[in-house]
């Protein structure tokens, strides 16, 4: 954000020389104009509280109908408390305590699949789209999912197996990235 709001002051620094994955998101665009009204401090605590509570309450959304409200409070506790890292040598957070496109596009996420399973496509559709625009890599996960819900148990099944198929025949084929599954 703030090297959208002064890209002079930016412009040697290795991080943003070559370019950075702030091409694939809307995010700074969306966080620079906060960060321009309020400052970087009150910015980024109000964007990290807000996308922490989105997070939470979409947790509830997807819990809530299907096992109740004590099941999505338990849902909810476990995704505040419970560090569920990726990443190479785990160093990135779904839930992070800083303002990053995670939380928020996890949250899309999670109602996309939410949608999904009320079988409700074009809401579904629309927050998979917003998970997207924010950060496409924790989003592809949840529009899978939202993809696997919503088709007959059989149909998710033979998909998963082509899948399966498709990624084992290009490993063994030496496809980029693909070829990895053997390693």
């Amino acid at each position: 954000a703030l090297a959208r709001l002064h890209p002079e002051q930016f412009a040697s620094d290795l991080f943003f020389r070559y370019g950075s994955q702030d091409r694939f998101s809307l995010y700074s665009s969306l966080y620079a104009p906060l960060v321009d009204t309020w400052g970087l401090t009150t910015a980024a605590f109000a964007l990290t509280l807000a996308s922490l509570a989105a997070l939470l309450a979409a947790t509830w959304f997807l819990f809530a109908p299907w096992r109740g409200a004590f099941a999505a409070i338990v849902a909810m506790v476990a995704v505040a408390i419970w560090p569920v890292v990726y990443g190479a040598s785990s160093v990135f957070q779904v839930a992070e305590p800083f303002a990053t496109p995670r939380p928020i596009a996890s949250a899309f996420g999670l109602v996309a699949v939410a949608f999904a399973m009320r079988g409700k496509y074009a809401a579904a559709a629309f927050a998979g789209v917003a998970a997207l625009l924010l950060h496409p890599l924790m989003a592809l996960p949840a529009l899978v999912l939202s993809a696997l819900v919503s088709m007959s148990p059989a149909r998710a099944i033979a998909l998963g197996l082509l899948v399966m198929a498709v990624a084992i025949s290009g490993a063994i084929a030496g496809v980029p990235v693909v070829e990895r599954l053997l390693l």
